[in-house]
């Protein structure tokens, strides 16, 4: 895979996020292609492995997209506005790493020293397999009214382990905190309802809504 800003025209659509356009009764078939697809084809965005939980901020209309790993390497995406035509760097690179696609078997202990990560949009967080951790698991941005300090924290998770993990957008940098440790269970997905409060689900049936204890 190249690592400039090619068309994917014509490639499989595994490892993108499609924009299509099913008409205002659901049901066109096959999906449209909305005229402003950057492609032409229903590929919005590429360059990713695994999605785990993608989302929208419903105040900047930015997507946060957590990505698994292959072997080393955990990460999360942020596309500005979307994130039209960009390409996130799978299988080039795996967070920052540089992906030795040519072996796969070996890589987790053998990845490549160098690759040209030109047109690729780095993650804004990564993390290594260390043991806890090998799924991540996409979150939210917080916009809810309940909890006023929360607003625009973008919360995540892994799903080998039970904590809750957020980042703060800085500028153009991120930080990134640890904000409750064993929340309890397998977690691997978050909701949002209508109001803009946000929930954890865990594989094992229990649902937690997030709240603000002042801590």
């Amino acid at each position: 895979m190249a690592a400039t800003k090619a068309t994917p025209t014509g490639m499989p659509r595994l490892g993108k996020i499609l924009r299509i356009d099913v008409g205002s009764n659901g049901e066109n078939v096959p999906a449209k292609v909305p005229s402003g697809n950057p492609f032409g084809n229903q590929v919005w965005a590429y360059g990713f492995r695994n999605p785990w939980r993608a989302s929208f901020d419903r105040s900047t209309g930015d997507l946060l997209i957590g990505d698994v790993g292959q072997d080393r390497v955990e990460e999360v995406n942020f596309a500005a506005n979307g994130g039209k035509g960009n390409n996130f760097g799978w299988r080039t690179t795996e967070g920052n790493e540089c992906f030795n696609a040519s072996n796969p078997p070996s890589s987790f202990n053998n990845p490549l020293s160098s690759c040209d990560k030109t047109g690729i949009i780095p993650p804004v967080y990564s993390y290594p397999h260390n043991g806890t951790s090998a799924a991540v698991t996409g979150g939210y941005v917080y916009r809810g009214k309940k909890y006023p300090r929360m607003t625009g924290i973008y919360f995540f998770t892994d799903s080998s382990q039970p904590n809750l993990w957020s980042l703060r957008k800085n500028g153009s940098s991120w930080s990134f905190k640890t904000e409750i440790s064993g929340v309890g269970g397998t977690l691997v997905s978050f909701g949002e309802d209508e109001n803009g409060e946000v929930y954890l689900v865990s594989i094992e049936g229990t649902v937690y809504q997030l709240t603000d204890t002042g801590n």
